[in-house]
């Protein structure tokens, strides 16, 4: 989305007074909402005013999630009257984005704030006369500068902090008007850091669990010391807040430092050592012209108002890409296409197939697992000559279990190429590829210089097409050499051949990895720490094993390689060995209220009404509901 208005004295977005939907505060409803899940890409809205009017209790100004790139900038947000919050930060994976020269006037809260993933960044906020708290922040990320808050009582803290969170805040002043006991800032179990950071008109600055840590009308610099639970907060010396330590300098020397610990983990690196094990691959050298024309290529498309159009070279560039890759796909190819991705990650954020053909794709899969549903069902007793779809029924044939397998599919079933302007389209429009191969180009930067230096060195990866069976992929962790927890890789849907092949799918990746991979990794120590991807492919009654790709055993602070149905953090006991091997799945279909993206029911309904017009071609046809694609491309 990308809504700019005329400014916020002009463009004003008003709810009336008494709405029916806005009366429940237990319930509360937003009057703007963005989109939902973790994909919710490119969440930009400025200049415009919204305002609650009186006789809306339950409402909420905006309902605000951007995932990796997003801002809300320049708005003014008020409440005439009572009412729940002016923005809202609550939906699972708010983050990374920007709220920046944002005001909230009134409501019960100015912000709400929640999840532990993955953060957000305030700029320049203002907020005045909330009834409980400016800002009441739990367990996510929050970086502050620039905060103003000024509340009418003293008893309303400019933040109330609770759970595990962490927040920053500089350069920032909390004021109350009217002064009775209590701090500007509560906290529990919160890691805070904070400097240059005024208040007046509260008792005190900050209470950490009850306990006066900083005191009243004064500047200070702070920061929390040992354990995450301590309640002591000293002083930080110059060294420890010297504005050098955000550089950019030193934001490259930490890229650097990332992809050198990564790098074992890119496929070229582990490809010659398990090679046997894993799917047949071609590596393709990328030249450092074409990484900076790819770049150029996404900024062109997605950040036009920051990036110039691709120059005449830059497109000669990436056609040159093309033809290479198409040579090498032709010598792959023996049939059934070819898995492209880059040395780090896979472009599966990309849209390779247009609206239209991914709801042909989905109406295929959804008449398949129909017919089999329906053989069930009916015993294989089926009535002669009448296609499965004609008992099609999208409210009650197949369960929401059922159709996201079905979309799952089509989804693996779209990385599938059979020619370089396919691969190079899938990696044109792919932010995973962007954002890879920036890490690269700033790591190279931050490493200029130092003893070991990084190299550009990323490489095209085409693998030899394999039908894995949606479901049938597994995340194993290994630990100091053992393999300690295996996981259904996909762990929103539940899959009936893994509910009744549990142990049999257990002892082949257990025997595989113990017999196979382990002998190969012990080749270097980095491996015996990481996560392992197998595949099952059937063979009969039977099981054979294959490894998709290694990924770091990354920390626990929520960054890198997923848990899947394990938890970095909580689960840490059973990733490390100390106790027993598990192996999770999910056997029961999850209620997954608020966890399905509104696009993947779109895609999914898309794909019921061209199974619709299969079974009842005189009914009016229902493609014009399918949203037109956009076909241009950028190399041509």
């Amino acid at each position: 989305m990308s809504f700019r208005g005329a400014g916020v004295d002009k463009t004003i977005l008003r709810l009336a007074s008494n709405s029916p939907a806005f009366q429940n505060a237990s319930n509360p409803v937003a009057f703007v909402s963005t989109k939902r899940g973790n994909r919710s890409f490119r969440q930009f809205a400025r200049d415009f005013t919204i305002i609650i009017s009186n006789g809306n209790p339950g409402a909420i100004g905006i309902d605000y999630h951007a995932n990796n790139r997003g801002s809300l900038r320049d708005v003014r947000i008020a409440a005439e009257g009572n009412a729940v919050a002016g923005i809202s930060m609550q939906r699972r994976w708010p983050g990374p984005a920007l709220i920046k020269r944002v005001s909230i006037e009134g409501f019960d809260y100015g912000m709400v704030v929640s999840q532990s993933e993955y953060g957000m960044v305030l700029e320049h906020v203002s907020l005045r006369n909330q009834r409980l708290a400016g800002i009441n922040h739990n367990s996510n990320m929050l970086s502050i500068r620039g905060l103003t808050s000024i509340q009418q009582d003293s008893s309303v803290p400019a933040l109330s902090l609770s759970g595990n969170g962490f927040i920053t805040l500089l350069d920032s002043s909390l004021k109350a008007t009217a002064a009775t006991p209590g701090p500007a800032i509560t906290s529990s179990n919160h890691n805070i850091y904070a400097r240059n950071v005024y208040q007046q008109g509260y008792s005190y600055l900050l209470a950490w669990n009850g306990t006066t840590v900083a005191q009243a009308d004064q500047e200070v610099y702070f920061y929390p010391t040992g354990d995450t639970k301590s309640a002591t907060m000293e002083p930080a010396t110059d060294a420890e807040v010297d504005p050098r330590s955000v550089s950019k300098q030193k934001y490259l020397k930490a890229r650097a430092q990332k992809w050198s610990a990564e790098d074992p983990f890119n496929v070229e690196s582990w490809y010659t050592i398990l090679k046997d094990l894993t799917f047949k691959t071609t590596i393709l050298e990328m030249t450092e012209d074409e990484a900076k024309a790819i770049i150029a290529s996404y900024r062109s498309k997605y950040m036009k108002r920051s990036s110039a159009p691709l120059t005449p070279e830059q497109n000669q560039t990436l056609i040159g890409a093309s033809k290479r890759l198409h040579e090498k796909i032709k010598e792959l190819d023996k049939g059934n296409g070819v898995f492209v991705r880059l040395s780090t990650r896979s472009p599966k954020d990309s849209a390779m197939a247009s609206p239209q053909e991914i709801a042909e794709m989905m109406a295929d899969s959804l008449s398949r697992k129909h017919k089999i549903a329906l053989a069930k069902a009916l015993e294989g007793k089926f009535f002669a000559g009448l296609p499965a779809e004609a008992f099609y029924d999208p409210e009650k044939t197949l369960t929401l279990n059922e159709k996201l397998q079905c979309m799952f599919e089509v989804f693996l079933n779209v990385m599938k190429v059979r020619s370089g302007d396919d691969a190079i389209k899938l990696i044109l429009d792919s932010e995973r590829v962007y954002m890879d191969l920036m890490l690269l180009l700033d790591a190279i930067d931050g490493s200029a210089g130092s003893e070991t230096p990084v190299k550009f060195q990323m490489n095209y990866i085409l693998r030899e097409w394999v039908d894995i069976p949606v479901g049938l992929e597994f995340r194993g962790f290994v630990f100091k050499g053992a393999l300690t927890a295996l996981t259904q890789y996909d762990n929103l849907v539940s899959y009936d051949e893994i509910v009744k092949n549990k142990q049999k799918i257990k002892e082949t990746i257990q025997k595989f990895y113990c017999d196979s991979v382990r002998p190969a990794l012990k080749v270097s120590t980095v491996y015996d720490c990481a996560v392992v991807d197998f595949a099952l492919l059937r063979d009969g009654d039977d099981y054979v094993a294959k490894v998709v790709e290694l990924n770091p055993y990354n920390n626990y602070e929520g960054a890198g390689t997923g848990g899947s149905l394990f938890h970095w953090n909580f689960d840490r006991e059973v990733l490390e060995g100390i106790k027993p091997f598990e192996f999770r799945t999910l056997d029961t279909a999850p209620d997954l209220s608020g966890r399905v993206f509104p696009d993947w029911v779109e895609i999914i309904e898309a794909g019921e009404r061209v199974l619709l017009d299969r079974q009842n071609p005189k009914r009016p046809s229902s493609t014009e509901d399918v949203p037109k694609s956009d076909s241009s491309c950028i190399v041509c």
